[in-house]
């Protein structure tokens, strides 16, 4: 029991270095993305009674600055993190993470959860900075209609009679989801360090491999599930959450199975030279 509070400790600490370091970068962004999008729905408001010329351009502007900062806040989010992993990991700084009294799997799972929390308030960012541009040109009462009515609509089709029980299981896939995302990410990088040379070809060979095997094993098992379906005499709701079981299985497995292989090769196959 206390070694294990003590893998949580470093974790732990692990984890909010990672954070700290990574908010450096990305939280200005997010702030840019945000301020761009206050300022254009402000300007909105103010185009809307003085509709002249000048302001049109600026509205024009101001959602091609909007563009390109969420185009830049998406691509750098995650490019920043396969940065950071790759600087932790494979150069120079790795002599000293590897010398730390901390475990690889430590640094895994600290990695992950950081890339998580990044992800998810990146998507949760450029929903909100999207929301403020746009909402202009939505009617308000159509998209409040809409709002409340997609769920019901989407549960209805589906038979699903909870609706804490339908957001989870979307919850669940989500998270699951970008689990195995991050995961295969560190997966390729760390096969392609295997190789002295040309280690760029080699990861995207892997890359290529990896997505190819793991596309025809996840398409063979939900062919057979689909063909039983058909045979299927229960709900359409039971039949729904059985998709979502085998998708987070094998997001789950897949997972798995990148995070021993990168495990493997980072405590037994790294070479810094």
């Amino acid at each position: 029991m206390l070694e294990k509070n003590n893998s949580f400790s470093r974790t732990g600490k692990l984890l909010k270095y990672e954070l700290l370091c990574s908010s450096q970068v990305l939280l200005p962004i997010y702030g840019i993305l945000l301020l761009v999008s206050v300022i254009a729905y402000f300007e909105q408001g103010i185009s809307g009674s003085f509709n002249t010329g000048i302001m049109n351009n600026i509205e024009s502007l101001l959602v091609l600055v909007y563009t390109g900062v969420f185009i830049a806040a998406s691509v750098l989010t995650v490019m920043h993190l396969i940065s950071r992993f790759k600087k932790t990991m494979f150069s120079d700084e790795a002599y000293l993470t590897m010398s730390l009294p901390v475990t690889v799997n430590n640094h895994l799972v600290s990695k992950l959860v950081s890339a998580l929390l990044w992800g998810t308030l990146c998507i949760i960012v450029a929903s909100l900075s999207f929301f403020l541009l746009f909402i202009r040109y939505i009617n308000e009462t159509d998209f409040m209609e809409i709002l409340l009515n997609i769920f019901p609509s989407i549960m209805k089709e589906l038979e699903i009679s909870s609706v804490p029980g339908f957001l989870f299981a979307l919850f669940v896939c989500y998270i699951t989801a970008l689990v195995e995302f991050v995961l295969w990410i560190y997966c390729i990088m760390s096969v392609g360090h295997l190789f002295k040379n040309h280690r760029r070809i080699a990861q995207v060979l892997a890359a290529v491999v990896i997505m190819v095997v793991s596309n025809n094993v996840t398409q063979v098992i939900f062919k057979q599930l689909i063909s039983n379906l058909d045979k299927w005499d229960g709900s359409v709701e039971s039949a729904f959450y059985i998709l979502v079981g085998i998708f987070v299985l094998c997001n789950i497995v897949f997972s798995a199975v990148y995070f021993a292989v990168s495990s493997f090769i980072l405590s037994r196959k790294l070479n810094l030279e």
